[in-house]
């Protein structure tokens, strides 16, 4: 979980984890040099529980150094991903493994809501049944707070210093996995923000062209037809939430 001046929502996030009905995890905190109560409140969960940990920077490096460290210090086969306001649902763990063992795959991920600044639920992204780098390379499936893959398998796999780190991280580990599974349930809650880097539409589509090109190394014409895939998909990702939720 990296973090930065993230006081306003990481108790809620830090509680979803704790709140697993999966209980052997571990959550390795890194506080990427905030200037509000971020360490404090991660420290006071700490305290309540040992398998939180908590690693601080004394200044803002950035996000992918933060989560490169966290990768660095975890213990556990399977490595997840929870940003410090974003939200896991309570069997998010304990499903996603069970999809994993009963499937042989070494990557899960699956659908989650989109919540507002307030915690309400604005949309729905419904994950695919499953995926390839082939499918993955023609728009991003895979919600980074819903990922999780077995490192005893694929090792761990460093964030590159690159716009959609996370992007360029799932298609590394699908071109060694070969494939992924998808659970259909929603297992957790992604907060959509003015602020967010998903808010900011053109520098999103141009990482994702400089992904395609100079990341995956795709010919022009490659590039410009998964490119049109990934513009088409990010004009529809959310979808409405049925009445009932």
């Amino acid at each position: 979980m990296p973090c930065f001046n993230g006081a306003r929502y990481i108790s809620e996030s830090i509680e979803t984890v704790m709140l697993q009905s999966f209980g052997g995890w571990e959550l390795i905190v890194v506080d990427d040099g905030s200037m509000d109560d971020s360490v404090g409140i991660a420290q006071h969960y700490k305290a309540l529980d040992s398998r939180v940990k908590v690693i601080t920077h004394h200044k803002n490096l950035g996000v992918v150094a933060a989560r490169n460290e966290a990768l660095e210090h975890a213990s556990g086969r399977y490595i997840a991903f929870l940003d410090s306001d974003d939200r896991w649902l309570p069997r998010k763990l304990e499903v996603q493994l069970e999809a994993l063992t009963s499937s042989g795959a070494a990557v899960c991920y699956s659908s989650y809501y989109s919540i507002d600044a307030t915690g309400q639920r604005t949309g729905i992204f419904q994950a695919p049944a499953q995926t390839d780098y082939q499918r993955l390379l023609r728009g991003n499936c895979i919600g980074n707070l819903t990922g999780i893959y077995d490192a005893s398998q694929l090792g761990k796999e460093s964030f590159q210093l690159v716009g959609h780190e996370d992007y360029v991280m799932w298609l590394s580990l699908l071109r060694r996995a070969g494939r992924a599974v998808g659970v259909r349930e929603c297992l957790a809650e992604y907060r959509v923000g003015h602020g967010s880097l998903s808010a900011n539409k053109l520098r999103a589509a141009s990482w994702a062209w400089n992904i395609y090109r100079n990341v995956e190394g795709l010919p022009l014409w490659r590039a410009a037809y998964c490119f049109g895939f990934y513009a088409a998909r990010a004009a529809f990702k959310y979808k409405r939430l049925p009445a009932d939720q």
